[in-house]
């Protein structure tokens, strides 16, 4: 299968404020298909046949497929490896079985012409989702961006130094989650090269569900809107300042205290100036790419009898 790389945008050019070596590039992360498959056939070929090959690892309730073609990297106790697909039968639906996989990565390896052909193989596709990933290079404030959806939970993970690595926004069965992360550290800790030029990376991933793409610039938009950190410093009154930085640098405190005080806080927290200057771009970025990413998805729909 040909990859096609990620679109980038000339979006910098109109936000003349920002780091001219600022680039966002978005490009599919992830498609999820469902198809028929006998459950108890299933079950029984996974383990007579999908575990005795090199590239196939048992995981949760399904099964990794990874790229083995590259040495693997050790980081604690953790294998840092390419995952090519995850396979498993989703909860409460007998005789399916659900693929989530990228098209653009290590279609070429062992892993990945082994996937292209079981999913070639398959009966009665469907496409139910679609990750969509925006890469920002060079731009120094993504890292304190954050979603601000009061009500959903959120899972921040820190280095060392308290600096942020990877956010969750929304529950992994919640139909719209986002995640944020910095690329730039999980390539190193990869061994991979990274260009010269780039200073920073982040990585925003949202998830698409549903099987209209002419609804999904109205999905990004509404999940962009509340990306955003708040201007605490422009906030005059010091009391309304205090709550705003609190929230924003030790977000637990919310939890602890009353309904009616985190009712006030809310409106404290969203009375402020919001710098969602990323989230606009990135807007933009997706819409100017639309068509390259309908493009693709319709390839892939194509290449394997896909229903949409």
């Amino acid at each position: 299968m040909k990859e096609n790389k990620p679109a980038t945008s000339n979006s910098r050019q109109k936000w003349s404020h920002m780091n001219p070596n600022s680039t966002f590039k978005v490009s599919i992360d992830r498609i999820t298909i469902i198809a028929d498959y006998l459950t108890q056939k299933f079950d029984r070929i996974a383990r007579d046949t999908f575990l005795k090959l090199p590239f196939i690892v048992e995981s949760g309730d399904g099964f990794k497929v990874i790229d083995n073609s590259t040495e693997l990297v050790n980081e604690g106790d953790n294998q840092l490896v390419e995952q090519v697909a995850y396979i498993n039968v989703p909860r409460f639906q007998e005789n399916k079985i659900r693929i989530d996989f990228n098209p653009n990565h290590s279609m070429d390896s062992e892993a990945g012409k082994w996937l292209l052909d079981f999913i070639a193989n398959l009966e009665s596709k469907h496409f139910t989702r679609c990750d969509i990933a925006f890469d920002i290079f060079n731009y120094e404030d993504a890292k304190n961006y954050r979603v601000w959806n009061f009500g959903q939970s959120q899972n921040l993970y820190f280095d060392r130094n308290l600096r942020l690595e990877t956010a969750y926004f929304g529950a992994p069965s919640s139909k719209k989650q986002i995640r944020m992360y910095n690329k730039l550290i999980e390539q190193k800790r990869r061994h991979k090269n990274v260009p010269f030029n780039i200073e920073n990376w982040w990585r925003l991933e949202l998830q698409l569900r549903g099987k209209s793409i002419d609804a999904y610039p109205y999905e990004v938009k509404n999940m962009l809107a509340n990306y955003y950190y708040p201007e605490w410093q422009s906030v005059e009154n010091p009391s309304h300042k205090a709550i705003v930085y609190a929230m924003c640098h030790e977000p637990s405190i919310y939890s602890t205290v009353s309904k009616s005080t985190q009712k006030r806080w809310r409106r404290i927290f969203q009375a402020s100036e919001k710098h969602n200057e990323l989230a606009l771009a990135l807007a933009e970025v997706f819409v100017e790419n639309l068509r390259s990413i309908d493009y693709q998805l319709h390839d892939i729909f194509n290449r394997f009898d896909v229903e949409i």
